[in-house]
């Protein structure tokens, strides 16, 4: 073992950050930059390559050109927690910490907490974590960070601060190398995936001296989950319960080591035991259902033998803080505490089958819904896509509604938005954004409008156009969910129809993102490849996005190519509806997008906290002030290399899918197109000093301080008081 001072000539102690990298180049320049940053005299950053080749090597040395960086390379992909050992065993440094490449420090703050871990000595050195959640603009307090640290602590052990039990992540705390090298700590490298918890509390258990900041050090970035098969599935959740088995086992080694250490024991069986019904999803199959499961099921029944789960658990405030018990939720009933015992003795008897009806006589019965009088029309959905003209069509038909309802085809008025607030472009429109809102939340008043207003029309059809209905960033299980509200909303009309509109993918996608970065979501927050990079398996499987409604359909399904329709993209929609489209009504967008220069340099406008109204006139004065700038025209903020990975995954994924239905797509043409296209254009110096201007115009009036309100102050502060009394 190497021996090495805390201080360093520089003056200060010296860092070691470990990055594992796979597959996040999108992602790994800003984390690298985010250390770089930090005011640490003596920092080493180690690129651990777990994705060796070509490629990964070449991508490496640039962000090794660019950035102070070591790159250690495996020979062979052997995952996250082997990197992160080869980072720790690489280290030279006398703290090390971890951050995954997808993720950010805050600025200054890895600093701030590395001082307070060279000043207290302590062996393991906890912050806060902030989470950015899919969607959200600005991050916020991880929740059990939230509940459970957030105060400043030079010195504690597990049996003064039990809450050090519930340390979320491996990368939320600094350690020190000698007491990882020392006792062993090492990341489970069987455990390829749900690593972080079985690190975390061996280090817990090991550690003597912890101390805990109060100064948040990471940005965790919530990424949309990928589309996953059911071998994935089962292997996960295999993956999972067997972590819960190691965890127990840990927790058990560390009771029997000394007298006094039963309550860490107890605290690992709720925890586990919660896990099993809450989180894990393994009481959703019966053991029939899933046989690829019997051996973790057997591997943690086999860690509970010769254990009671006991009541004392109940009195623990740390464990009662971040339990579900007595709390209704998915769907389900409250657990009691007996509850929860009962449960523990059935998995620990290795009776998963009779766990499994035990959870599911805890589902909450479904509503008495009165099934709505059918009505005799069909109903046509067009659900898009974005970016697709769905405000230049949605624009016409709402002019063209009364000629519409003479053919026999109701645009409703119901559930139809007119004007956009806090949208200063022209016409903008989302179209009946009613409906897919009402889906999301639950909604029931504008379905009963809905039906009121297609009873009163004496046409045979009902066209409803809202592109958010094509839902493309959510995950299979809640697209499964608004599908079902929307089969129970939609119940008065069994003829049904959907039409969508597709565009080339690379377009589809960049264009898309722009309309993110000026709508300020949270979106904007990632860049064009980024968002690429999450977005773009979704978005390029066509049969992910309106395969489902499909169904719901009955298989009648229509789509139309954005490209081959080109001007007359109105013609061949109207055409779908078996009409011709109304005359001296020109093809055509009916709000022009913003360039790509626009985007890049607006992000800046987008993620200011700001209100919105002061947001989008910051946004609108900026389009305003670079409409007369020069842009390249045609330029994308996406790079050669995504705009051809994007129309290749459209090629595999959406082809088929096209060719079932009756349609067809330029896919050749279209990556001779991007091949030609040149890289994201270098932005002008004045697009930027537009974006200062613009915000410094509305400032001063619509800056938003990030304090907490008083109620939510004084929330706090008494249940803090309360905690502590009792």
């Amino acid at each position: 073992m190497t021996t090495m001072t805390d201080e360093t000539p520089q003056g200060g102690p010296a860092l070691s950050v470990v990055i594992p990298f796979y597959r996040d180049q999108v992602y790994l320049d800003e984390a690298v930059a985010s250390a770089a940053g930090q005011p640490i005299p003596d920092l080493e950053i180690i690129v651990v390559n777990d994705n060796p080749g070509e490629e990964s090597d070449a991508f490496l040395a640039s962000v090794a050109a660019r950035h102070p960086v070591r790159i250690v390379r495996h020979e062979v992909n052997r995952g996250l927690a082997a990197a992160r050992n080869t980072g720790i065993e690489a280290a030279t440094k006398p703290f090390v910490t971890f951050i995954d490449a997808d993720d950010v420090f805050v600025a200054g703050a890895l600093a701030a907490n590395l001082a307070f871990a060279a000043e207290t000595g302590a062996e393991l050195t906890h912050a806060p974590t902030l989470s950015m959640f899919v969607g959200r603009l600005h991050p916020q307090p991880l929740r059990r960070d939230h509940l459970l640290f957030g105060r400043r602590i030079p010195k504690a052990t597990l049996e003064t601060l039990p809450e050090s039990q519930y340390v979320v992540s491996s990368w939320s705390s600094i350690y020190r190398r000698d007491f990882l090298i020392g006792k062993g700590v090492r990341f489970d490298e069987a455990q390829r995936r749900f690593e972080d918890r079985l690190f975390v509390l061996d280090a817990v258990f090991a550690a003597r001296h912890m101390a805990f900041s109060d100064i948040p050090a990471r940005i965790w970035r919530r990424r949309l989950g990928s589309i996953t098969t059911g071998e994935r599935e089962m292997a996960d959740i295999a993956m999972q319960l067997d972590l819960l088995t190691k965890c127990v086992l840990s927790a058990r080694a560390y009771a029997e080591g000394a007298p006094g250490r039963e309550m860490a024991l107890q605290r690992e069986l709720h925890h586990s035991i919660s896990r099993v019904i809450w989180d894990v999803r393994v009481l959703e199959f019966t053991p029939e259902e899933s046989p690829a499961l019997d051996e973790a099921r057997a591997r943690f029944s086999a860690s509970l033998q010769g254990l009671t789960f006991r009541r004392a658990v109940y009195a623990d405030l740390a464990t009662m803080k971040i339990s579900h018990l007595w709390k209704a939720s998915g769907g389900y009933g409250p657990v009691t505490w007996r509850g929860l015992i009962e449960a523990f003795a059935l998995a620990q008897a290795g009776r998963w089958a009779d766990l499994v009806a035990w959870r599911r006589a805890q589902r909450l019965p479904a509503p008495a819904k009165i099934a709505p009088p059918r009505i005799d029309k069909e109903l046509i959905l067009h659900i898009g896509l974005h970016k697709t003209g769905s405000t230049f069509l949605q624009r016409m038909l709402e002019r063209d509604r009364d000629r519409l309802a003479g053919a026999g085809i109701l645009f409703p008025r119901t559930g139809f938005l007119g004007a956009v607030a806090d949208n200063r472009r022209g016409d903008a429109t989302p179209g009946h954004v009613g409906f897919p809102g009402a889906l999301r939340h639950g909604g029931a008043g504008v379905f009963e409008r809905l039906r009121a207003e297609a009873a009163e029309s004496p046409g045979d059809r009902v066209l409803i156009s809202a592109e958010n209905l094509s839902y493309p960033f959510d995950t299979p299980e809640e697209r499964a969910v608004f599908l079902a509200r929307a089969e129970e909303a939609f119940a008065a009309f069994p003829r049904r129809r959907i039409v969508a509109v597709f565009r080339r993918p690379d377009e589809y996608v960049e264009r898309y993102w722009r309309e993110h970065v000026f709508l300020a979501t949270g979106w904007a927050r990632r860049t064009a490849e980024q968002f690429a990079a999450e977005l773009g398996p979704q978005m390029t499987d066509l049969e992910f996005l309106t395969g489902d409604w499909r169904a719901f359909a009955g298989g009648n399904l229509t789509l139309i190519g954005y490209e081959a329709a080109g001007r007359g993209l109105h013609r061949e929609f109207y055409a779908a509806l078996g009409l011709a489209p109304p005359e001296g009504e020109a093809g055509g967008a009916a709000y022009p997008s913003p360039t790509a220069e626009q985007a890049i340099a607006a992000r800046a406008i987008a993620m200011a906290r700001i209100g919105k109204g002061p947001k989008a006139d910051a946004l609108g004065a900026f389009l305003a002030a670079t409409a007369g700038l020069p842009a390249e025209k045609g330029a994308s903020a996406l790079g050669r290399e995504a705009r051809l990975m994007l129309i290749d995954r459209f090629a595999a994924r959406s082809l088929p899918w096209l060719h079932a239905h009756g349609a067809d797509a330029p896919v050749a043409d279209w990556r001779k197109a991007a091949e030609a296209a040149g890289e994201p254009p270098a932005l002008d110096p004045r697009y930027a000093d537009a974006a200062i201007a613009a915000l410094a115009s509305v400032w001063e009036e619509g800056f938003e301080t990030a304090a907490n309100p008083w109620w939510l102050r004084a929330y706090r502060f008494g249940r803090g008081l309360a905690g502590r009394i009792w």
